[in-house]
């Protein structure tokens, strides 16, 4: 049996369009909302008190705060993220709540800390302090996974919307 002509071509024109929108809006789109929730998943695992040493590496519990700091964070006025003996890399809730993902060029996108962080330093600087102590910039295998369906959930989002056209 013959393949109709005008489908086939009609197919090619699709897998044509699809794979030309990946090179620039919707690839774009995807890495956007791969980057979001990257952000996200880090920002939620950190204030939950936990870290990953390496890219695809496993969660584990943060370094115990010392007693010092600890009797220090009871004296303070500290987020509602977190509490004086919590090791989560949050006091005030700046750095965490900086947590966001910029787009460099069409389809690259980066997590950053901006802004000042409430002891006059950048938010950025403080995080390469703590990150020797308690690495927590990594994305954990199974954040990865998370990632990586969101990202197939937004392709699909974006075919489906191009098909609609």
């Amino acid at each position: 049996m013959a393949v109709n002509s005008d489908l086939s071509k009609g197919v090619s024109k699709f897998i044509a369009d699809i794979t030309k929108g990946l090179n620039g809006k919707l690839k774009d789109q995807i890495s956007e909302a791969a980057a979001t929730t990257a952000a996200e998943l880090i920002r939620r695992r950190t204030r939950s008190g936990k870290g990953v040493a390496e890219d695809f590496g496993t969660e584990y519990p943060l370094k115990k705060l010392s007693a010092k700091y600890i009797e220090q964070r009871k004296r303070s006025s500290l987020s509602s993220y977190t509490s004086p003996t919590k090791s989560n890399l949050t006091f005030k809730g700046d750095m965490l709540g900086s947590l966001t993902a910029q787009r460099r060029k069409p389809g690259s996108w980066v997590i950053l800390l901006y802004g000042t962080h409430w002891s006059g330093k950048s938010n950025s600087d403080i995080a390469r302090y703590v990150q020797k102590a308690r690495p927590f910039m990594n994305i954990s295998g199974g954040e990865a996974a998370k990632i990586k369906e969101v990202a197939r959930k937004k392709f699909e989002q974006l075919v489906k919307s191009e098909i609609k056209r």
